[in-house]
């Protein structure tokens, strides 16, 4: 999982899998990736008090982000 930091245009990498997994918490607002990088099946669970609406979300293509991928 990646977030940006808009404001200083940083990202704060995280590496989640069966022995490091933990909830990750990401603010309302805030732009984020992931992509599944193991052999198995890869799974991503969102925990919201909303339902979701497709109206409210906005979406980039992947080279909107300057972040190498290919690293993991």
């Amino acid at each position: 999982v990646i977030i940006l930091d808009e404001k200083n245009l940083k990202y704060e990498t995280f590496k989640l899998g069966p022995l490091n997994y933990y909830r990750l918490t990401i603010e309302p607002c805030t732009w984020f990736g992931f992509m599944g990088i193991g052999k198995e099946t890869n799974l991503i669970i969102n925990f919201s008090n909303l339902i979701h609406d497709p109206e409210e979300v906005n979406n980039r293509k992947i080279d909107y982000f300057d972040f190498d991928w290919s690293k993991y």
